[in-house]
């Protein structure tokens, strides 16, 4: 069982706190809890280009993406300029197939067990927020180390240039 299958719960009752100062922890197993299968709404992805490495002026520093299981998708991204290390360049509002953004974030859940396994610092990091039809909210990080080809994959699904994703990838002139 993996980690992300257990979800813990606290229970706080009167009795709970008359007899001891620490509430009842209960762990369940997230299998058997769930009736139904819930599915993803959306991802708000942040990916960090900032590391222990050398900064350069014009260099990517940060970009957020956003995709929505009905097929809106927003697009932000930061360069370095100066001293400002989050100068806004682009941010972009766009529409997919909802079906096209289903697989999508179909494939990044199944995935996301892969792609949060190694925590590089000398290379930038990632920051996912999933949030699900009933409401629930799971966060994952990892580093720009995108070895499955889901930014690839994202790349090649949604009209924007340049994103990054969970890994680099170069776009072809």
């Amino acid at each position: 069982m993996r980690y992300s299958d257990l979800l813990i719960t606290i229970r706080f009752s009167k009795s709970c706190w008359r007899n001891s100062l620490w509430p009842q922890l209960h762990i369940y197993n997230k299998v058997k809890l769930e009736l139904h299968n819930v599915t993803l709404k959306t991802i708000k992805l942040r990916s960090s280009c900032i590391s222990f490495g050398p900064i350069q002026e014009g260099m990517d520093s940060e970009q957020r993406l956003t995709i929505s299981n009905t097929g809106r998708v927003w697009y932000s991204r930061y360069i370095i300029r100066g001293l400002d290390y989050y100068h806004l360049t682009e941010r972009k509002q766009s529409a997919i197939d909802a079906q096209i953004a289903k697989e999508l974030l179909d494939l990044i859940e199944s995935n996301v067990d892969n792609l949060c396994c190694q925590l590089v610092t000398d290379i930038g990091t990632w920051e996912m927020t999933m949030v699900k039809e009933d409401g629930s909210i799971t966060t994952a990080r990892g580093s720009l180390m995108d070895s499955g080809g889901i930014s690839e994959r994202i790349h090649d699904a949604l009209p924007f240039n340049n994103i990054i994703a969970f890994g680099y990838y170069e776009d072809e002139e």
